[in-house]
């Protein structure tokens, strides 16, 4: 009767050991970070870059969009910039302390303009604050083709409906 116990016992272990066995060598996936959305994420000092999208309609213009938390409790100025040298195009925008959604709606889009991005690339884009060192980042480029990105499309910059006349109203 012991014997068949102590054999009841042991398998019972065996099972248990052979069920569970890649627990011990596999690292849980819930502890890898990752970017669930079409967007790239980005930490940059006390900055959290989140879900960083360019959307473009023609390639040639870009709006940025992306999430900021700004962990500090002053406002911080962010420069986020493309290209090189003559070519280079830096935007910036003033994120306040929490969470900030940059590049939604007519004021509050971040253009970059006259670059080669066309829907479906990667943009390069350098964002970086004060003496805090900056970091590159891959932004995938999105068109407005679905309907979640319509509305994020590069907008006009408004100009004044009539110019200045010199002439004398009358």
């Amino acid at each position: 009767m012991r014997a068949r116990a102590a054999a009841s016992i042991a398998l019972a272990a065996l099972l248990a050991t052979g069920m569970a066995g890649c627990n011990f060598v596999t690292t849980q996936a819930t502890t890898f970070r990752y970017d669930p959305s079409d967007g790239r994420s980005a930490d940059v000092g006390d900055l959290q870059l989140r879900n960083i999208l360019a959307v473009t309609e023609d390639g040639a213009d870009a709006n940025l969009v992306l999430i900021g938390v700004n962990r500090s409790s002053d406002p911080i100025d962010l420069i986020a910039q493309v290209g090189e040298g003559a070519d280079r195009t830096a935007v910036s925008v003033t994120l306040e302390p929490g969470s900030n959604r940059i590049g939604y709606g007519e004021l509050g889009q971040l253009l970059f303009s006259d670059i080669d991005a066309p829907a479906g690339s990667l943009l390069d884009v350098y964002f970086q604050y004060g003496d805090e060192a900056g970091r590159q980042v891959p932004v995938p480029v999105v068109d407005g083709e679905l309907p979640e990105y319509e509305d994020l499309l590069p907008m006009p910059i408004p100009t004044p409906s009539g110019t200045p006349s010199d002439e004398p109203e009358a």
